[in-house]
C-alpha cells in the first residue's frame, strides 16, 4: 500500500508543468501520502498486536488447559471461575478397603485421611489457577487495547467521511433514503455514511467556535454538496419533514449539520488555499460532479438558499387609502430553524447568520408597528410573530460569531434596538439566550459583544427606560425595557456583569479585567447601565450582586501593600453607580416599583441600611429633587469620606493591622470605622486624615464623588488607568 501511495506521489512532483495547479496536486498528494502512511502504520500496530498477543497467551492457555485436563483426571472438577473441587468417591473408596480385607476403622481413618489430604490440594490449586487466569486475562485485556489503540489509529487516518464520494451523497438521497423509511436497517451503510459526513471532530467544533478555518476531506464535501443538491426544488416545509421522517435523533443531527458545515465558509477542503485561485462556481452543465473549496449559503438546497437570499420579505400595499405592510417569507424561515435545530452548534454557517438578519428584518418592522410608525401589518407566521422570531433568535444565537457579529457590526446599533426594542414578554428569555454567553470572559468573541451591548444600553438608557410604544401597555406611562423583556434584560445582565469593574477603568493587576472590553469614560455611562437593568428584580439582582463581588475583590486588594493603584477610585465607582443607577431608575415619568428600589438599596455597601429607602422613593416621586438627599446619602456611603470609611472596612477585614494605623485608630470600634456623634470639627479633622491615609497608601478615592453624587452628575472620573 505504502509502495503505490509513494509511486503516485512521486508521479504528480515529476510532472513538467507549474503554477497554482500542479500546487493544489502536489498539496493534495502530500496530504494522501501523509495519510496513506499513517494508515499503514496503524496496520502495522495492529498486526503487532495481534501477533504479541498471541505469543503471550498461547503459553498460558497451553499450561491452563494441561493443569486443568490432570486434575480432572485425578477426579477433581474446574469450574469456569477456576475453583478447584474434590470429586472423590469416599464411599465407594472405603468400601474397596473393607472388601480388600481392612478393618472398617482402617478404611474410615484412610478416606479421612485422603480427603483432607485433597481437600488442601483443591484449595492450592484453586489459588495456582486462578493466580494463572488473572495473569492471562491481564494479557487479553493488554492485547484487546493494543487491538482498538491500533484500530482507533486506523479509523482517525482514514475515518468513514475520508472515503465518501459525491455520487453516494446523490445516491444516499434520490435512492437508499427514500427505501428506508420504513425499513432503515435495510440500507445500514447509506446511514452511517451521512453520519460520517455530517460529523466534525471535537477539536475542529472549539476552531470553528474561535472563528478559525477547518479543513475535511474533499470526498465530504462533495456528498454533502450533492446530497443538498439532491433536495433542490424542495420547499423548506418539504425537508423538514423529511428530516422529520429520518430514523433516529443520530442521522436526524447529522442532516443539520452537514447542511450547516456545507453553508460555513470557515470549513474548506484540504489544499483550499491553493484551489481558491482558480476555483470556479456551478454550473448545470458541472453540478452533478462539482465539489466546493468551502462552504457557502449558495451550496444549500435550492429553495432554502432563496428563502435566506429573498429581498422582498417586507412589501407594502396599498388599499383604500392605507397602507398594509406584509412580512413574507416568516413562515419558511420557521421551517429553515426547524431544519437547523439538531445536533451540534457549527459556529460560523452563512444560514445561520442570514437566519438571524432575516429575524431582526421582520422584529424591525413589528417594533415600528408597536411605535405606530408601520399599521396594518400581516405575516405568514405560523403562529404569533413574536414567539416565531424568538425561537429563531434563541437557535441562532448559539452560533457566538454570528451573534458577534451582528452586534459589533456597522449596523450593530439598529440590531440592538430592534432586539431591545420589540415586546418579547413570554419569549423574552430565549431571545436573551443569544447573549448570555458574553460572560464567558476567556473567549474574546464574548468580550467584544459584552463591550458593545453594555455601552448600547449606557448611551440608551433615556429610551430603554421609557419605551416608545408601551405607553397603551400601561395608564400611567411608558414601560420600561427590562419590565417588557425580563427574561432578556436578565440574560444581558448576566452576560455584562462580569466586566463591570473593567468598564469603570480597574487597573490590569486587578484581576477583574478581560481584553476586548472598552471601559467607561465617566460615571454618567456606567450609572446609566445600572438604571436600565434597576428596572426589573431579576436584571437587578444580578447586575448588583455582580457589582458588590467586585468590590468586594476591590477593596481586598487595596488592603495589601503593592496593590493600592485605583483598586479604591474604581471601588467607589461602583458603590457610586450602584446608588445613582437605582436613583435613576425612579425618576418620575418613568414606571417604577417601591419595593424593588429597597431591596436594590440594602445591595449598596455602606448605604443599605443608612436611611429610610422608601422614604426617599416616594419623595422623589412626589417630586422632590435628588438633590435634598445629597446630605443624608453623603453620610450613608456616597461620599468621599463614608465612601472612604466604607473602603477602610472592607480593609480591616482583609488586613486586621490598619487599626493600629495612627492616622486612623482613633476611629476604630470593634474592629470597624466608626464617624457617627462626631463634632462638626471632628467630622473634618476625620475626613483629612482618612483622605492622607489613602494619599499615602496610594492613588486613592476620587475626592469628586461627594460633589457630584446626584442622579448623573457624576460624570469627571479624576484617574484614568
Amino acid at each position: 500500500m505504502l509502495g503505490a501511495a509513494n509511486t503516485v506521489h512521486g508521479a504528480i512532483i515529476d510532472l513538467e508543468w507549474e503554477g497554482l495547479g500542479k500546487d493544489a496536486a502536489v498539496g493534495r498528494a502530500d496530504h494522501e501520502l501523509a495519510q496513506d502512511k499513517r494508515v499503514v502504520q496503524g496496520y502495522n500496530a495492529l498486526a503487532n498486536a495481534y501477533r504479541d498477543g498471541a505469543a503471550a497467551m498461547a503459553p498460558m492457555i497451553g499450561d491452563l488447559k494441561k493443569t486443568g485436563q490432570g486434575l480432572e483426571a485425578d477426579s477433581f472438577a474446574v469450574s469456569q471461575d477456576w475453583v478447584v473441587s474434590d470429586m472423590f468417591d469416599y464411599r465407594a473408596g472405603k468400601a474397596a478397603m473393607i472388601a480388600m480385607g481392612s478393618s472398617e476403622k482402617a478404611a474410615t481413618d484412610r478416606m479421612n485421611q485422603l480427603q483432607a489430604q485433597r481437600g488442601n490440594e483443591a484449595k492450592t490449586d484453586t489459588v495456582n489457577l486462578q493466580q494463572r487466569a488473572d495473569t492471562l486475562g491481564k494479557a487479553d485485556q493488554d492485547t484487546a487495547t493494543a487491538i482498538n489503540s491500533a484500530k482507533g489509529d486506523i479509523g482517525a487516518a482514514a475515518p468513514l467521511s475520508a472515503g465518501l464520494t459525491g455520487e453516494e451523497g446523490k445516491y444516499d438521497f434520490n435512492s437508499a433514503f427514500p427505501n428506508t423509511f420504513m425499513s432503515p436497517e435495510q440500507n445500514a451503510a447509506a446511514w452511517a455514511r451521512m453520519v460520517a459526513a455530517g460529523t466534525l471532530s471535537q477539536a475542529d467544533l472549539d476552531k470553528l467556535a474561535r472563528g478559525e478555518k477547518v479543513q475535511i476531506p474533499a470526498g465530504q464535501m462533495a456528498y454533502l454538496y450533492q446530497m443538498s443538491q439532491s433536495l433542490n426544488g424542495k420547499s423548506p416545509e418539504d425537508i423538514k419533514m423529511l428530516e422529520q421522517m429520518l430514523p433516529t435523533p443520530e442521522t436526524r443531527a447529522a442532516f443539520a449539520q452537514g447542511l450547516k458545515i456545507i453553508s460555513n465558509p470557515n470549513v474548506e477542503v484540504f489544499g483550499a488555499d491553493q484551489l481558491k485561485g482558480y476555483a470556479q462556481g456551478a454550473t448545470d452543465e458541472t453540478r452533478g460532479s462539482f465539489v466546493p473549496v468551502s462552504g457557502s449559503k449558495v451550496n444549500l438546497p435550492s429553495e432554502i438558499a432563496k428563502e435566506l437570499s429573498r429581498t422582498d420579505r417586507v412589501t407594502r400595499e396599498p388599499s383604500r387609502g392605507f397602507v398594509t405592510t406584509h412580512l413574507n417569507g416568516v413562515g419558511a424561515l420557521q421551517d429553515i430553524n426547524d431544519i437547523f435545530k439538531p445536533g451540534a452548534t457549527i459556529t460560523g454557517s452563512e444560514a445561520t447568520k442570514s437566519m438571524l438578519e432575516a429575524a431582526n428584518q421582520y422584529a424591525a418592522v413589528d417594533v415600528k408597528h408597536n411605535e405606530g410608525i408601520v399599521h396594518g401589518l400581516k405575516t405568514d407566521a405560523h403562529g404569533p410573530l413574536t414567539s416565531a422570531l424568538a425561537d429563531v433568535y434563541q437557535t441562532t444565537g448559539k452560533d457566538h460569531l454570528a451573534v458577534h457579529d451582528m452586534v459589533t457590526g456597522k449596523d450593530g446599533d439598529s440590531f440592538l434596538r430592534t432586539v431591545t426594542h420589540e415586546q418579547w414578554g413570554a419569549d423574552s428569555g430565549k431571545v436573551g439566550d443569544a447573549f448570555r454567553w458574553m460572560q464567558e470572559g476567556n473567549n474574546p468573541l464574548a468580550t467584544d459583544t459584552a463591550s458593545k451591548v453594555a455601552h448600547y444600553l449606557a448611551d440608551n438608557k433615556t429610551d430603554l427606560n421609557a419605551m416608545p410604544g408601551t405607553e397603551k401597555l400601561l395608564l400611567s406611562g411608558p414601560k420600561s425595557f427590562a419590565e417588557i423583556n425580563p427574561g432578556l434584560a436578565k440574560a444581558m445582565a448576566e452576560g455584562v456583569s462580569p466586566y463591570l469593574a473593567d468598564l469603570a477603568q480597574a487597573p490590569n493587576d486587578s484581576g477583574l479585567t478581560r481584553p476586548g472590553i472598552e471601559a467607561f469614560k465617566n460615571g454618567g455611562q456606567l450609572q446609566n447601565l445600572f438604571s436600565v437593568f434597576d428596572k426589573n428584580a431579576e436584571s437587578a439582582g444580578v447586575i448588583n450582586d455582580a457589582a458588590y463581588k467586585q468590590y468586594q475583590q476591590l477593596i481586598e486588594n487595596t488592603a495589601h501593600p503593592g496593590l493600592h493603584g485605583m483598586q479604591a477610585e474604581v471601588a467607589g465607582r461602583l458603590t457610586n453607580a450602584m446608588t445613582d443607577g437605582a436613583l435613576d431608575s425612579i425618576k418620575p415619568g418613568t414606571s417604577s416599583d417601591a419595593e424593588l428600589f429597597k431591596a436594590i438599596f440594602k445591595k449598596i455597601p455602606g448605604a443599605g441600611d443608612a436611611f429610610d429607602a422608601i422614604d426617599i422613593f416616594n419623595k422623589v416621586h412626589s417630586g422632590t429633587p435628588p438633590s435634598e438627599f445629597a446630605q443624608q446619602l453623603a453620610t450613608a456611603g456616597t461620599s468621599s469620606t463614608a465612601l472612604r470609611a466604607s473602603i477602610l472596612n472592607g480593609m480591616l477585614d482583609a488586613n486586621p493591622s490598619i487599626a493600629h494605623d495612627e492616622l486612623v485608630k482613633q476611629y476604630v470600634k470593634g474592629n470597624r470605622i466608626d464617624l457617627t456623634g462626631l463634632s462638626p470639627q471632628d467630622a473634618v479633622d476625620a475626613s483629612d486624615r482618612l483622605a492622607r491615609y489613602f494619599e499615602r497608601a496610594g492613588t486613592g478615592v476620587d475626592t469628586t464623588i461627594a460633589a457630584k453624587v446626584m442622579l448623573g452628575n457624576n460624570d469627571s472620573w479624576a484617574v484614568s488607568r
